[in-house]
């Protein structure tokens, strides 16, 4: 049971994402906002069977993005993990990026996808190591 919570969690996730992603092409390549993007859109008969389709492509990214996470809990250095865990996302954000139509398979496209990656990687590495350091700073108070 608490697999599938954890699968809908990371689904949920990955459906919010998207749909911040759609968003925003939609104001930086000024057309109408209808959750995905148009050319995708029109592959389908309908936007309803569009719409299906992108959420469950978006869940699946989200599910891949935490189980890719997972690999930080192993002994391995830092940077091996971290080259895992970029790989593993790249792939998953690519395929799904390429099929729903956010970009095209490109060097522009990957440059920036990996840019996103390293501000994300190093915020979230800062962010623990402060988190680190308040608790390594209440722990050395208290003995």
């Amino acid at each position: 049971m608490k697999t599938l919570q954890n699968l809908l969690k990371y689904a949920m996730m990955g459906i919010g994402f998207s749909t911040f992603i759609s968003l925003l092409l939609a104001h930086i390549f000024s057309y109408d906002y209808v959750a995905m993007v148009p050319s995708f859109a029109s592959k389908f008969s309908s936007t309803t069977n569009a719409m299906t389709m992108q959420i469950i492509v978006t869940g699946l990214i989200g599910i891949s993005q935490a189980y890719a996470s997972k690999i930080f809990s192993k002994d391995l250095s830092l940077l091996t993990q971290t080259l895992i865990h970029n790989f593993l996302i790249i792939i998953s954000v690519f395929a799904a990026g390429i099929y729903l139509h956010w970009f095209k398979f490109n060097i522009a496209s990957f440059i920036l996808v990996e840019i996103i990656y390293f501000i994300i990687y190093i915020y979230l590495y800062t962010s623990n190591r402060i988190e680190m350091s308040k608790i390594n700073a209440k722990l050395n108070k208290s003995s």
